[in-house]
């Protein structure tokens, strides 16, 4: 079986599920704790695995170190994101999985605690926002900014969270 980012190796499973009570020996690959709760993303991380590990290789090429990713749910590019140790996951941007939101969500920052299959932790900030409608700072000062698994996901135009990356990147 091909390896994954990390050296750990593919399994298979059903994604999206969600539950309390997972402890680290029982996660595998795609598997990640977010604030106590599972996350399980093992279908998809098999799918996408050689995507998220060229992703990886790519920001390690670029020296990437302080990253802000936008589109998080259902964390499997930020679980690879914390499992890399040349890495500090600054912040995370989503809408929190809201669903039917108008326009205008407001902006919150809320911390949040992972683990990920690895047995790694972090800590770090989630903006929760409509990334196609709201410009809005952030706190962190990042030297990358990464669009994975989102940009497709965009209803109206990627113009607007472009236009905040560009903000929140140093010139």
């Amino acid at each position: 079986m091909p390896d994954t980012p990390h050296g750990m190796n593919r399994v298979s499973g059903i994604a999206g599920t969600t539950q309390a009570g997972a402890t680290v020996g029982t996660l595998a690959p795609g598997d990640v704790v977010v604030n106590g709760q599972l996350f399980s993303s093992r279908g998809y991380y098999e799918q996408q695995y050689r995507r998220i590990a060229a992703t990886i290789g790519a920001l390690r090429e670029i020296g990437a170190r302080k990253i802000v990713e936008a589109g998080a749910h259902p964390w499997t590019m930020t679980a690879e994101l914390v499992d890399e140790p040349s890495f500090e996951l600054s912040a995370t941007i989503s809408a929190e999985e809201v669903s039917n939101w108008t326009d205008d969500i407001g902006v919150m920052r809320q911390m949040h605690e992972m683990t990920t299959a690895r047995g790694t932790t972090a800590r770090f900030p989630n903006y929760s926002a409509n990334v196609e409608r709201t410009m809005f700072d952030i706190e962190e000062r990042p030297d990358t900014v990464v669009a994975c698994e989102i940009i497709e996901h965009l209803t109206r135009s990627p113009h607007v969270m472009l236009l905040n990356m560009n903000r929140w990147l140093p010139l």
